[in-house]
């Protein structure tokens, strides 16, 4: 069962109707510290926007990492009803059954334990990683898989933070 903290969390920023987001609010909201979020921004993991007289960063970016970071189920799961409207059908999650050796399995398991995250999103990003080896002939030959790996603008070739 998800954290009640990282549900409203995660609610707070697929609600958050502003298009940018202060830097304090933006570390907040993902739970960082503001020495994790200066490291972040100093990596270029995290873009930031000057609005006025202040940087902000982009409510886009912002879900990029909510993307990266955390389990799409998760995601889900926080958003409940609201994830039909907010999260495109292509990026919603579908239950697949696949039969993989053991030690993929025992892998998988291991990893998420370790990484405190799910066998479904490793493998997503791996996935990930593959379409963007292979975009183009997928985009071409799947409706909607531009759109749903464009909506999300994850970086696939770097480590979530």
């Amino acid at each position: 069962m998800l954290d009640s903290d990282l549900i409203q969390r995660i609610r707070s920023i697929f609600l958050h109707t502003q298009p940018y987001v202060s830097i304090r609010d933006a570390a907040d909201l993902l739970g960082w510290s503001r020495g994790e979020m200066r490291g972040a921004i100093a990596a270029n993991h995290i873009e930031v926007t000057r609005t006025g007289t202040s940087d902000t960063i982009e409510r886009q970016e912002l879900l990029a990492q909510v993307v990266a970071r955390w389990p799409i189920e998760w995601i889900e799961d926080a958003l409940a009803a609201s994830a039909t409207k907010l999260l495109p059908e292509g990026v919603r999650t579908k239950t697949v059954t696949v039969r993989l050796p053991r030690v993929h399995a025992a892998m998988l398991a291991y990893l998420a334990e370790r990484d405190g995250t799910t066998e479904g999103h490793l493998i997503t990003h791996a996935l990930d990683r593959f379409a963007s080896e292979h975009f183009e002939k997928l985009a071409a030959s799947i409706p909607g898989f531009a759109d749903a790996l464009g909506w999300r603008r994850v970086r696939v070739d770097e480590q979530p933070c």
